[in-house]
């Protein structure tokens, strides 16, 4: 009758929280440091939720307190009543609450929350800020070209047109011809590529077999690839830094760790490989015999079974992912730079080429 009854409550905070709540990294942060410096000052979680929800001067923070207060009044865990707002709080989030519910040191585990929460937002932030150039460069380049072929083009077509066309004549026409075609192509397949975007987000949050394979493909792209599998190793080996110093066992921290991971094909394989080490062997071998998972990360996997000290092994591999991406992140912000000017001045050229050289020869003739 106790487990119906916070079964129905859990499942009154779910029904609500796509109303009230959805995800919000900086809130979520927010809420997490908090809570925190509340814990270290003495308190209990019940008591810092309500001090936060009576005196959180965001609005947004104290109904979320609140709400989880709801849950807890009624004789939820905190743990429980997080886990309803899984539309809010990430899968990593919940299973480490759910842990430190379990075995009782809440002040450990938002401390290590926070660190976590902070260390993605520097990231994000850093890669964000790495984009913001070639974005504008490509988004000015694209409203470019769309208004040569739109407005000047065919005005130029038509001017021409007009009139008896000698031989430079004729060649600046038959260059506006084939530009209006080049870039009409050019932006035909940049719509096209556009469009189908939605359409592989929505595959690959689907989880099938379809999305597995694209994930898969997506790894192997020159470059990104290898960014974006560091990218998850890193938040893999954080999670599993943060998990098993906080008490956690292995097998445990492996599946909390594996929901954290974006990438379909990668998350399969991890969840494959956490299938054989409960069923008995190394944890080493298994890592290392899927072509996913790079060599770097098995050998020192390796280095941690054989010397007992599998936490400070994640650590070491984290701190490894960390500085990859610091070293990638400037690298590519150093490598789009150049393509973005090249793709300016083949643009350029291709304009200077078929109208400008054209009519200047034209004005030659008149001269």
């Amino acid at each position: 009758m106790v487990t119906w009854g916070r079964n129905l409550i859990a499942s009154d905070l779910h029904s609500k929280r796509k109303v009230e709540f959805n995800r919000n990294r900086n809130l979520l942060l927010e809420f997490t440091e908090m809570i925190e410096i509340l814990l270290k000052s003495g308190l209990s979680v019940k008591d810092a939720l309500e001090m936060v929800g009576a005196s959180s001067i965001r609005s947004k923070i104290a109904e979320l307190s609140n709400h989880l207060l709801y849950g807890v009044h009624r004789g939820l865990s905190i743990a429980s009543a997080i886990n309803a707002l899984d539309d809010f709080f990430p899968p990593i989030y919940r299973g480490m609450i759910k842990f430190g519910d379990q075995v009782g040191s809440m002040e450990q585990i938002f401390p290590r929350l926070g660190a976590y929460l902070r260390e993605q937002k520097r990231i994000r932030e850093k890669l964000l800020s790495a984009m913001i150039y070639p974005a504008i460069v490509l988004f000015l380049a694209i409203a470019g070209s769309a208004a040569l072929v739109v407005f000047i083009l065919p005005k130029l077509e038509v001017i021409f047109g007009a009139f008896t066309l000698n031989e430079g004549e004729a060649i600046l026409a038959d260059n506006l011809q084939t530009m209006k075609l080049l870039f009409s192509f050019f932006l035909s397949i940049l719509i096209t590529v556009i469009s189908f975007i939605p359409l592989l987000v929505k595959l690959r949050s689907n989880k099938t077999n379809l999305a597995i394979v694209l994930d898969r493909g997506l790894l192997k792209i020159p470059m990104l690839g290898n960014f974006m599998l560091s990218y998850e190793m890193l938040n893999f080996t954080f999670a599993m830094e943060i998990l098993i110093g906080g008490g956690i066992p292995i097998d445990a921290a492996l599946y909390e760790s594996a929901q954290l991971i974006e990438n379909s094909a990668l998350k399969q394989s991890t969840l494959t490989i956490i299938k054989h080490i409960n069923n008995g062997g190394s944890m080493a071998k298994y890592f290392a015999e899927d072509p996913l998972f790079p060599e770097y990360f098995s050998r020192w996997i390796a280095i941690g079974e054989q010397t007992k000290g599998i936490e400070r092994i994640f650590s070491q591999i984290r701190q490894y992912y960390q500085d990859e991406i610091e070293r990638k992140s400037d690298r590519l912000i150093i490598l789009i730079e150049p393509c973005m000017i090249a793709i300016t001045g083949i643009i350029i050229t291709i304009i200077a080429v078929g109208l400008i050289l054209p009519i200047f020869t034209i004005f030659g003739n008149l001269i």
